[in-house]
């Protein structure tokens, strides 16, 4: 896949002295910032503070009004945009994918302007689902037979079909289900340890931020106020307002003192099904409501959990058929107790039940950082 490559591997970004007005409006205020290559850097900050303006000069989808980016101390502006653009992959949260065109001919778009092969084609996409875990028989299907979150797993593979070294991702979970977009992030790290690419990640999430990132850059109205590692954020923050961002003053010594109830995630009545169910039924009701996480009941008691995409092709069997046993937690456990055996058993999910019916979830990324 070495087809108009401009870099093999990324050794360094360097943003120097980047601004951008928009009449009197500063969006991008002399940034500087340099990014390490293999790194997956994190641009967070509130609406407007110029995080997607910064991402956006990367690929030239915008032009700064003066400053430099090198690539590999390469000037991106002696580079041709479309051939600098089809070397950087680019995921946004809209996802973008054409109604009309099935899933294999969304991720293949670009390899058909190429002139691949079909072959070379299909292997690629056959890849591609593989990594992002969903059935090959996918690529047959179009957007709109899809969930949100597997729609925006076809957008990923789409931005790495041509094997780019660089990832541009511009809140690309931000739309989802709080518990999907979870779960996606989770799956997205493994992803990310198999491409071994340099990602820049902006996210309006602190949680997302911490989860993800190797460094986190802190920007607010159009200025860089810190870049870090998480612990050094949450340690020595520069300032009250990235003190806040970060929630610093919240410690983990209280752990002791709270119960699962506290910080689980209370589980509304559309995660919930009936094992009796059809899986036919229950897809179309999981898709409607934008979920990939069905937890299965019979006469409202817990029976387990199952996965959308195994629902999914297994149409023609009852939901009892494809659901899978579960870590459970009263909600009056304590809380290092429960966590403490989920990493035991190296779980990142568990269902807290009461009386025998599931009323949360509890996720253990998310609770590290509550409680951070």
């Amino acid at each position: 896949m070495a087809e108009n490559k401009l870099f093999n591997r990324i050794e360094s970004i360097k943003i120097r002295n980047i601004s951008k007005k928009y009449g009197e409006i500063k969006a991008l205020e002399n940034l500087n910032l340099a990014i390490e290559g293999g790194e997956l850097l994190i641009l967070i900050g509130p609406s407007g503070s110029g995080k997607t303006t910064a991402l956006k000069t990367i690929n030239r989808l915008i032009e700064p009004d003066n400053g430099q980016i090198k690539i590999n101390n390469h000037d991106i502006m002696n580079f041709e945009p479309v051939k600098l653009r089809r070397n950087i992959g680019y995921v946004i949260q809209q996802i973008g994918l054409f109604p009309h065109l099935n899933i294999r001919d969304n991720i293949s778009l670009i390899p058909r302007i190429e002139k691949w092969d079909k072959n070379r084609i299909n292997d690629r996409v056959e890849e591609l689902l593989d990594l992002v875990d969903l059935p090959k028989i996918f690529a047959k299907r179009y957007p709109s037979e899809l969930s949100g979150g597997q729609q925006q797993r076809i957008g990923l593979a789409r931005s790495i079909v041509m094997d780019p070294p660089l990832l541009l991702m511009d809140e690309p979970f931000g739309a989802l289900d709080p518990i999907l977009r979870k779960q996606l992030q989770i799956e997205f790290l493994k992803i990310r340890k198999e491409l071994g690419k340099t990602i820049v990640f902006v996210t309006h999430d602190i949680e997302e931020a911490f989860k993800l990132g190797d460094r986190i850059a802190i920007m607010d109205k159009a200025k860089l106020v810190q870049v870090a590692k998480p612990n050094e954020l949450i340690l020595n923050p520069k300032n009250d307002f990235v003190s806040q961002l970060v929630s610093s003053h919240k410690k983990f010594m209280h752990m002791d003192n709270l119960k699962v109830k506290d910080l689980m995630v209370e589980l509304s009545n559309k995660y919930i099904f009936e094992s009796s169910k059809n899986n036919r039924e229950v897809a179309q009701k999981m898709k409607k409501n934008g979920i990939e996480l069905a937890v299965t009941v019979s006469d409202s008691k817990l029976e387990g959990i199952a996965n959308f995409n195994i629902i999914c092709t297994a149409k023609n069997k009852d939901l009892r058929e494809v659901t899978e046993k579960v870590h459970t937690f009263s909600p009056e456990k304590c809380l290092s107790e429960a966590v403490a055996e989920l990493k035991e058993d190296k779980n990142t999910l568990a269902v807290v039940v009461e009386n025998g019916r599931p009323v949360g979830l509890m996720l253990t990324d998310k609770l590290l950082l509550e409680l951070v």
